[in-house]
């Protein structure tokens, strides 16, 4: 168990290219949001689950608490900045709602690399990953001017004393998202 890292589940977003609330859809028996849940407590003590306002609140998995983005927005990191202001440990392992397959074995390896930074995240073909991360709770501060400033979540890992890796494995699976139905489909036909 990570002791000194809490898992967060943003489950907020808008779901528009999904065409319904991701965080409930079906996956292999349980919603989304519960199936990552589970899986993040697999390794870590607790999971925060950011929702929206009035968003239904599905069965999420024991140790886990669901808190509401304060501000609104429906932007990712406005449900970062709600989980973080929540934790009660020094890190946070954040994971949206659509990544399945962002497991135990990606946590510990990510949590590793921790020592001297303030975020752990993925360049996957290129491109920053800033969920399936590890994201240090003192870095509210920097990350509610950063909303305010109307920055990316992408753009927010450059301000930060950030590590990057690259995936060890075939696999951009751990961080692959379900932006779509397609892209449902296409992991729900995936060997487990």
């Amino acid at each position: 168990m990570i002791d000194d890292a809490t898992g967060i589940v943003l489950a907020g977003g808008l779901s528009a290219r999904f065409g319904a609330d991701k965080a409930l859809a079906d996956w292999r028996g349980r919603t989304l949001v519960e199936s990552v849940s589970l899986s993040l407590l697999q390794v870590l003590p607790r999971v925060i689950v950011a929702a929206k306002r009035g968003q239904r609140r599905p069965l999420a998995g024991p140790r886990a608490i669901f808190i509401e983005d304060s501000r609104g927005l429906r932007h990712p990191l406005s449900g970062l900045e709600a989980g973080l202001a929540a934790c009660p440990t020094p890190w946070a392992f954040v994971a949206a709602c659509d990544m399945p397959f962002a497991g135990p074995d990606l946590i510990r390896r990510l949590a590793a690399l921790r020592p001297g930074t303030q975020a752990v995240a993925a360049l996957v073909a290129g491109r920053a990953q800033p969920f399936g991360a590890f994201y240090a709770r003192e870095i509210l501060p920097t990350l509610s001017a950063h909303l305010d400033a109307g920055g990316s979540a992408t753009s927010l890992l450059l301000r930060l004393k950030t590590r990057w890796v690259s995936p060890e494995r075939d696999g951009d699976r751990d961080f692959f998202d379900l932006d779509d139905q397609t892209a449902y489909r296409e992991a729900l036909a995936w060997p487990r």
